[in-house]
Order: structure tokens, then C-alpha cells, then sequence
């Protein structure tokens, strides 16, 4: 057969053709729109809030996927295409310079929003996260709604156990310091209990503490434990003094 410029134009379009149908048309005939068994629509505000997500560029930053090979937070769940029926656009992420938040939902009050979103550093001294108190309260507020909402139904379970623990904080610090101690003494594990005080260690132990208080625990409970950490302002009830 004569390669003439017509032949080749004639199966060039057919096999682009073929190509086009097999790796578009085909999967496109065939996607799910299925909402996975957590899926929930986003009220307003927390739509609201996903557009500011947007405009501010968190998702150069953040992911909002779980693989297999994570360990992280909310890594206990792995995405499904249900989960994101409804994401115009998509918020999926590529470089995750800060945390994965697709499961993030319900994993920290709102007063520890509010301290994060105000100065990063107040909650985790070494995030390298821009502070966001330029956007104003209400603003921050929808972004706090919408961050408390990924995770969905799952979310929503968590932000409740939230309120509820809240709750019965608040009652045991309005109490009074002691009835306080003596209800968070109730809520640690027996065999915690039972350790020697104080606890036997090695120099190496106590380092390894000491960095860990400093990256997890220094900007609610502050430097010397005396609950006075640079995010204390934002915290109700505030945190409990070491010393």
C-alpha cells in the first residue's frame, strides 16, 4: 500500500481515535460517582470555607489523601473515590510540606484551630506554616468549620467527642483546682498509675522527652510547664500548671 499523505492522515486520525476512546471515553463511560459509606454534603459555611482553603493556596502545602503506606493522622482510613464525588475542583495535593487532611476532622478542638490559624509556631513550634490572622475572625471561623468537616460523617463523630469531653472539662475546672486534678487524675489509664515516681530513666530518655514536650506540648503548657504557652489566650479551660 502507497504511503500517501492522505493514508497517513487517515490512520493517524484512526489511531488517535483508538487511543482516545480506550484511555477516555472508556473510563469516563464507566466512572463511579458512588459517595462512599462517610460522604456527606458540606453545608454553606463549610463551603465557605473550602474557598478560602483555596484562594490561600493551603493545598500547595497539604494533601487530602490517605495511602496504604501512611502512618500519620487519620492514616487509620484509606481514601476512596467516594470521598470526593463532590470536589469542584479537586483538592487532592501533591506535596505535603505540612500534614495530610483529608481524615484531620474533629482531631483538634476549635480553640486549637484558632490558636494554629492565628500563629502556627503557638502550637507547633516548628512549623514552618505562614500565620493567617490577616483573614480576619470570620473568615478563619468558616476555615475552621471547613477543616472540622474533612473526614465527613467520620469527622463529624470525632468533632462531637470533642464537645462532649469539652463539656465535662469545663464542669471539673469550674469545679474548683481540686475537684479539676482529681478528675483528670481519673481519666489516666490504670497502669500509668502504678509506675514508680519517679519514674527510673536513662539521660537518653529524658532527652528524648524533653524534645518531645518541646515539639508537642511547649505552646499550650509553655517552657517550665506553668500552663502559660504562647497558644494559653486562645485555650478554655486553660492549660493545667506542672508546676
Amino acid at each position: 500500500m502507497k504511503m500517501t499523505p492522505v493514508t497517513i492522515l487517515i490512520g493517524s486520525l484512526i489511531i488517535f481515535a483508538a487511543v482516545l476512546t480506550i484511555a477516555v471515553i472508556l473510563p469516563w463511560t464507566t466512572i463511579s460517582e458512588q459517595p462512599s459509606n462517610i460522604f456527606r454534603p458540606r453545608t454553606e459555611f463549610e463551603e465557605e470555607g473550602r474557598k478560602i482553603y483555596v484562594a490561600n493556596g493551603c493545598g500547595y502545602c497539604h494533601t487530602q489523601f490517605v495511602r496504604n503506606i501512611d502512618w500519620d493522622l487519620g492514616a487509620e482510613r484509606i481514601a476512596q473515590s467516594g470521598d470526593y464525588v463532590k470536589d469542584q475542583p479537586h483538592l487532592l495535593g501533591t506535596e505535603r510540606t505540612g500534614p495530610d487532611l483529608s481524615q484531620v476532622g474533629g482531631e483538634h478542638p476549635d480553640d486549637w484551630h484558632w490558636a494554629h490559624f492565628t500563629n502556627p509556631r503557638f502550637v507547633r513550634p516548628e512549623s514552618i506554616m505562614p500565620a493567617w490572622e490577616f483573614l480576619g475572625k470570620e473568615r478563619i471561623r468558616a476555615l475552621i468549620a471547613y477543616k472540622q468537616s474533612l473526614g465527613f460523617k467520620d469527622a463529624d463523630f470525632r468533632v462531637q467527642r470533642q464537645k462532649f469531653w469539652k463539656e465535662k472539662s469545663l464542669a471539673a475546672y469550674e469545679a474548683g483546682p481540686e475537684s479539676n486534678v482529681t478528675w483528670l487524675h481519673s481519666k489516666v489509664p490504670e497502669p500509668w498509675t502504678k509506675l514508680p515516681n519517679p519514674y527510673p530513666t536513662t539521660a537518653a530518655g529524658l532527652k528524648r522527652g524533653h524534645k518531645i514536650y518541646q515539639s508537642f506540648c511547649i505552646g499550650c503548657h509553655g517552657p517550665i510547664g506553668d500552663g502559660m504557652g504562647p497558644a494559653q489566650p486562645f485555650l478554655y479551660p486553660p492549660p493545667l500548671n506542672f508546676t
